[in-house]
């Protein structure tokens, strides 16, 4: 409130000057007028510095960074996971997902962060591959989330648990399933892969 009755006195001192400059200064003092403009201008840009751009910057903001949609409930309940996660409680965000999961079984963000908090914040992959199998078995999903289950335990098995026989397997079940998915080529690559690695 005192920026902006700060900013309207500077604008009423610069207005009434340039008032003043066009009734009391004779025509031919030109540089008198230009200071006056210069001032004016200079005013007119602090102005749009101060109040106008930053009401541009935070709206490019919010178009580049933020949604003007209105936020879901699934989205509030993943932030709470997020922010028990930030603070280092994965017990409880495990427990926050479970109770997602069991309200909407097919909810394959949850899934699958339950996986990546077991693997990488519990150091449990074998819990991260049991609670994706659990998650493959538990719901009639379709083709692509099928496979994503499928690869994403081949992908545990392979890395965290080191079972490559297991994810050899795994791979070749996501190949033989979903020939013409973009999976079966990740499956493909990683197959080539764990074969030079033989």
């Amino acid at each position: 409130m005192s920026k902006a009755l700060l900013y309207g006195a500077m604008g009423c001192v610069v207005a009434g000057s340039l008032v003043y400059v066009f009734r009391h200064v004779p025509d031919d003092d030109v540089f008198i007028r230009l200071a006056s403009f210069a001032v004016a201008g200079l005013y007119a840009g602090l102005l749009f510095v101060v109040f106008i751009l930053p009401l541009i910057s935070d709206a490019l903001v919010s178009l580049i960074y933020g949604s003007a949609a209105p936020m879901r409930a699934e989205d509030d309940d993943m932030r709470q996971v997020r922010v028990l996660q930030a603070q280092g409680d994965f017990v409880a965000a495990l427990e926050e997902l479970r109770h997602r999961v069991t309200a909407n079984p097919g909810d394959r963000e949850a899934w699958s962060t339950m996986a990546k908090i077991q693997m990488h914040n519990l150091k449990d992959s074998e819990g991260g591959v049991a609670t994706m199998r659990e998650a493959l078995h538990g719901y009639d999903w379709d083709d692509d989330s099928d496979a994503f289950f499928r690869v994403s335990i081949a992908a545990i098995l392979a890395e965290e648990a080191n079972d490559r026989d297991g994810a050899v397997e795994e791979f070749r079940r996501v190949v033989r399933l979903f020939p013409n998915s973009h999976y079966a080529a990740q499956a493909t690559d990683r197959l080539q892969e764990l074969e030079a690695l033989q």
